[in-house]
């Protein structure tokens, strides 16, 4: 189970509630984060960004492996590739997406699409998977 535990202040959520949640969380042994209702968890909007830059910087020639190792000091529990072969260049896709359509543009702005690079293909990707080649790049994300 993940450490991170994001709590949703809504348009109507009270201080008692959110004393509730907090307190739960705190017994679960979570480290909690209050965060605004928008769009995707916080730990989705910043990982659609990292992921867009690793795949930018592959697109710019940098080798696939060299890009899929480029986060491991942020400590993250996988690789970019292994992540993006686990749920799939659709829903990679989907996700940029919607991220940039409720983000267009500031400091959560998803400015590239996770996933978008047109040198990759799932059997190309460390530890990825078999399949349809790689989501070209979309006009809607860039």
């Amino acid at each position: 189970m993940l450490p991170l535990l994001e709590v949703v202040r809504a348009e109507r959520t009270d201080d008692v509630t959110l004393a509730t949640a907090f307190a739960i969380g705190k017994e679960l042994k979570k480290s909690c984060v209050l965060v605004a209702d928008r769009p995707a968890f916080v730990v989705n909007r910043l990982l659609t960004r990292f992921l867009g830059e690793v795949t930018a910087a592959m697109d710019e020639g940098t080798p696939i492996d060299v890009a899929d190792r480029a986060l491991a000091p942020l400590g993250l529990p996988m690789s970019p590739f292994t992540l993006l072969a686990l749920v799939g260049p659709a829903v990679a896709l989907h996700v940029s997406e919607t991220l940039h359509a409720a983000y267009p543009t500031g400091s959560g702005s998803a400015t590239t699409c996770a996933g978008s690079s047109t040198r990759a293909s799932p059997a190309s990707w460390p530890g990825g998977r078999t399949g349809p080649g790689w989501i070209p790049r979309s006009s809607r994300c860039w």
